[in-house]
């Protein structure tokens, strides 16, 4: 009864798996790109803390990123017309929450739509690191990212709720940043870089 009863949690757990690749053959291609990958850094000894921190990382990109991949490879072949008109009306919402991004014209906007990096930080990663002068400015979408001030102490916390912008001041005026912000969850940003 023992053996039977393993038996068929075994064979559901199989069927499943079976039917969801069948179903969803992206599902397939991303397992095997993280079982490479997974593969690679095993054989190189490293420590089952940090394998399980990147298997939570490839769960969360799954689980987040698997249509919009999709969707951004798609968009590429896009006319550059209807890319930046799609590009605008996608980002539109956060534009409105940049002080520096008011009076530009519409034109202006679009290509900067079209600059934006999708970025995924996870916990405890850096998006800027105070007294440096940014290069780049990220736009949250979601996530909580926690400022810290020069002695290491959270101060304040912004996330994807609001809107936050990171880095404006220091990329347009080039001050050095005066706070450091960290990813206190697994934070997604849009990336854009001053050039």
């Amino acid at each position: 009864i023992g053996v039977e009863a393993v038996g068929v949690f075994f064979y559901n757990y199989l069927v499943s798996n079976l039917v969801s690749i069948v179903a969803d053959p992206s599902r397939y291609s991303f397992i095997s790109k993280f079982q490479r990958v997974y593969s690679a850094f095993k054989s190189r000894d490293v420590t089952n803390e940090s394998m399980g921190e990147l298997m939570q990382y490839y769960e969360y990109v799954w689980e987040r990123d698997r249509d919009r991949a999709e969707f951004y490879e798609t968009a590429s072949k896009l006319p550059e017309e209807l890319q930046r008109k799609l590009a605008y009306q996608l980002y539109e919402d956060i534009f409105e929450k940049v002080t520096a991004f008011q009076g530009i014209s519409r034109e202006v906007l679009e290509q900067i739509a079209l600059s934006l990096i999708p970025r995924i930080f996870t916990p405890g990663d850096f998006l800027i690191k105070a007294g440096r002068i940014s290069n780049r400015m990220y736009f949250i979408n979601e996530g909580k990212v926690g400022i810290m001030n020069s002695n290491g102490i959270i101060v304040g916390h912004c996330n994807g709720l609001i809107g936050s912008v990171i880095g404006e001041e220091s990329v347009i005026n080039g001050t050095p940043e005066p706070m450091s912000s960290i990813a206190e969850t697994y934070v997604e940003a849009f990336e854009l870089l001053k050039d």
